[in-house]
């Protein structure tokens, strides 16, 4: 008898409801105890600092430090220039890089602006803009709610004392587009700006707007804007050329104004800038607001003139101290005001603030609660606090910069508001924000001990070894002797080596889960089910009560099932494959890698599972979005497809963002008998739902990252995370003929089983009326497969086989039989 096992392969990117796929089974079905997506265990928070030193504050009482403001968003370089790709009757400005594309092309993140000399209107009757335009980029398609274009062009009218339009066309082509997601949510102006975007307008045609709105004013300039959001760019698709002008006239009547066609690039008046500077600035320093907590002056706003986001932030550098073992830096302020979040509104287009940290080590701007540049943000989005309130009250915690420890770092605090907006016909007007009292906070923990990292290993099987172990740290700064134990549904264990542990600060120790002098590695199971693990230090004087245990919520599989994986049971990150097309993780599926015990096993694999998240950045979509899966041959790189399916992951608005597809393989030929192979899930982010992304969930770092790879079709490329990915098996025989009994039947059957109620075993009969392949599979209620008892040739005639389920429990199974065309079902009742 040659023993194999079958396997279901869970390719787990993230636990969440459900939404099926086009080709999808029943959950229930997928794994044999219900989720195996560990649920840790949450503990109480109580925290008390040995050292608690203000290092540096900021009240706006003194010369502290210097401060400066940023208005609006700035890109640094300007890509407007004269070009003769595709002419009008000769040079023509363009809106480009020569160093992208075939012929020139944009980049991501582009905000770009053509602008006519200041012009004095004041004196006019009619006056009007004229061009020719041509325009090539991303075209239109699955954006987020709000929008309904993501790269384009338009025109605008600056004028007055920093007041800007988008104007209307009034003869030619109208724009095609009514909200641009790049000018409004990348660069924060809000939704309802419109213009021209897409593919569609590959030839010249010619505009007039008119400009009669603006005859009170002496400072009027058209300008000619360009913008792109962060992904999908020329760099993907080479046709996408950008934006062209040309033959600009502004004229009143017969009189003409201004006019430029391009063709004396170096005596023109037209002027090119990178981003947006806005004139003027929101920040103020106030003095005499009620209750400030430092006596005079608060930093604040109170007018906002457009939906651009404005900084403030710090001339000179602060230092901040190396520190010491247990020692950490936390970033304060206290803040009021009446910035209310409203959730009808796109994220990036609510009114929030936000405080960022420039760290000179790694010279860039970072969030606040990532200065290590991990993920994330700290976009604050609920409502600000009508009475003076410390952040770290407010929203739960200050944010730690420990990470920046020992280098130079800047302060910059972002507002974004819109001044008005109309919402369901509620009108929300924005009045005041203010912020006092920014303080860097040093502190330590005198006694601290943390329980960390406990790795429980796949595959946790009833009677099978799982080497589980737990690590503990010493996080204060005095040296701690402690103990320790572990638990499994509130029994307590001791672990290997016994305690107690000593650890000086910063230092730690790894210690196992095992059973008590049994001589075997690790924990040993012996109920299948839910199972509770907690492990938990026992440091008189302990300070930091949040850290003091870990735990797990798991289930434990019944024997001869066995799930394999190789994430550590938690998540740290959403990975984002960003705007590259045909790429998306890959694992790769061997048993042995789990558990040494399992080396040489054969597999049939039956499922395939992922869980993936959606989010473009902004709104959750509500589009469904296409992918590919692939299984390739095993070995140390992948080998033959073996099968690919293109399937369509399906909104469901009940659901959410958190989908699971499944597809049943188990009646492929090709993915039966494997002792390894390789899952790929490959991801688009580009095409109708570019934007709609999936965000596969993993562990940072990775405990197994020799297993979990990136693949792009061609190259196998390491990567620092663990997937979510997971492989069920069941132990099942094969090549083994079943003993037939006299006679051949003339049709097939599958006869009653006896004895049936039955405990622990039934006999099952079946006949066999022509040679060839025979099936005969027991199933839970659930449609789980719980034995597979014939799977194998057989010559025609009558048969038997035996089914034992003293490993199972109580209830309802069912019996199936398939050769051929024929199937048949039979229920049995398993009564113990």
């Amino acid at each position: 008898m040659r023993r194999m096992v079958g396997l279901v392969v869970c390719v787990l990117l993230l636990a969440g409801p459900l939404a099926f796929g086009a080709t999808p089974v029943d959950q229930t079905s997928v794994l044999n105890a219900g989720t195996h997506f560990a649920t840790p265990i949450e503990s109480a928070t109580n925290s008390a600092d040995e050292l608690d030193e203000i290092i540096w504050t900021e009240d706006w009482e003194g010369e502290t430090i210097d401060w400066h403001a940023v208005n609006g968003l700035v890109q640094e370089d300007h890509y407007w220039m004269t070009s003769d790709y595709m002419p009008t009757d000769g040079d023509n400005w363009r809106c480009y890089d020569p160093g992208i594309g075939t012929n020139g092309g944009y980049d991501n993140h582009w905000l770009q602006w053509l602008l006519t000399p200041e012009l004095d209107l004041t004196a006019t009757s009619d006056p009007v803009v004229t061009f020719d335009f041509r325009i090539q980029c991303e075209d239109p398609g699955g954006e987020p709610e709000g929008y309904d274009g993501w790269d384009g062009g338009n025109v605008w009218v600056f004028y007055g004392d920093g007041m800007m339009d988008v104007i209307e066309p009034a003869t030619g082509p109208a724009y095609n587009v009514t909200s641009f997601y790049s000018f409004g949510n990348e660069w924060l102006m809000g939704t309802g700006i419109g213009g021209w975007g897409g593919t569609g307008f590959s030839d010249w045609a010619e505009v007039t707007m008119d400009l009669s709105d603006y005859t009170d004013y002496n400072n009027v300039q058209v300008v000619f804007a360009f913008c792109s959001d962060p992904a999908y760019s020329t760099s993907d698709a080479d046709g996408l050329t950008g934006y062209q002008v040309d033959n600009i006239s502004v004229d009143d009547g017969d009189t003409n104004l201004f006019a430029d066609d391009a063709s004396d690039p170096e005596n023109s008046e037209m002027t090119m800038l990178g981003g947006l500077t806005a004139s003027g600035t929101v920040w103020e320093i106030f003095d005499g607001v009620t209750g400030a907590p430092s006596p005079d002056h608060v930093l604040g706003s109170d007018t906002y003139t457009w939906a651009i986001t404005h900084w403030w932030e710090t001339d000179e550098f602060i230092q901040l101290p190396e520190l010491q073992e247990g020692e950490s830096l936390f970033l304060d302020v206290m803040m009021i005001g009446d910035l209310a979040s409203d959730d009808a509104l796109p994220l990036g287009d609510r009114p929030h603030w936000t405080c960022f940290v420039y760290v000179e080590d790694l010279d860039s701007w970072e969030y606040a609660s990532n200065v290590g540049g991990v993920s994330g943000n700290n976009y604050v989005y609920t409502d600000t606090p009508t009475d003076w309130t410390l952040f770290s009250e407010g929203y739960g915690t200050p944010w730690d910069i420990t990470a920046a420890a020992g280098s130079n770092i800047k302060i910059r605090v972002e507002f974004f508001a819109p001044s008005e907006y109309e919402n369901g016909g509620n009108e929300y007007t924005f009045t005041y924000a203010y912020f006092d009292d920014f303080i860097i906070d040093h502190t330590s923990v005198e006694h601290d001990v943390a329980t960390l990292d406990w790795l429980v290993p796949y595959p946790v099987t009833v009677n099978f070894p799982v080497p589980m172990t737990v690590t503990f740290a010493n996080q204060g700064v005095n040296p701690e002797s402690f103990n320790a134990l572990w638990y499994i549904n509130n029994t307590a264990r001791l672990f290997t080596p016994n305690p107690p542990y000593t650890l000086n600060p910063g230092e730690s120790i790894t210690v196992s889960c095992d059973w008590l002098d049994d001589g075997i590695d690790g924990w040993i199971p012996t109920t299948a089910g839910d199972t509770e693990l907690l492990a938990r230090h026992l440091l008189d004087g302990d300070q930091v009560e949040s850290n003091d245990e870990l735990g797990w919520d798991i289930v434990v599989d019944e024997e001869n099932y066995y799930q394999f994986g190789y994430d550590d049971r938690s998540w740290e990150s959403f990975i984002n494959f960003g705007d590259n097309t045909n790429i998306g993780p890959m694992i790769h599926v061997n048993p042995a890698d789990n558990h040494e015990d399992l080396d040489g096993f054969m597999f049939n694999l039956l499922v395939i599972d992922y869980w993936w998240y959606a989010y473009n950045g902004n709104e959750w979509p509500d589009v469904d979005v296409d992918y590919d899966v692939h299984v390739y041959a095993g070995g140390d790189t992948p080998g033959a497809e073996l099968w690919s399916t293109t399937h369509t992951a399906v909104y469901d608005p009940e659901v959410g963002n958190f989908v699971l597809n499944s597809f049943d393989v188990s009646d492929v030929e090709e993915l039966q008998g494997l002792t390894d192979c390789w899952v790929w899930v490959e991801l688009y982010t580009m095409g109708t739902n570019s934007r709609c992304l999936p965000f596969p969930l993993a562990s940072n770092p990775g405990t197994h990252a020799n297993n979990q790879k990136v693949y792009d079709g061609t190259t196998v490329s390491e990567t620092a995370y663990d997937y979510f990915i997971h492989v069920s098996t069941m132990e099942w025989q094969d090549d083994v003929e079943p003993e037939a009994n006299n006679g051949i039947p003339t049709e097939f059957a599958l006869n009653a089983a006896y004895p049936n109620p039955f405990n622990p075993t039934t006999q099952l009969t079946y006949d066999v009326a022509v040679d060839g392949h025979v099936s005969l599979v027991a199933y839970n209620v659930m449609g789980q497969e719980v034995a597979r008892l014939v799977d194998t040739n057989v010559t025609a005639g009558s048969y038997s086989a035996t089914f034992n389920a003293e490993h199972l429990s109580s209830g309802v199974y069912f019996i199936r039989m398939e050769s051929g065309t024929f199937n048949a079902v039979q229920k049995i009742m398993l009564l113990k």
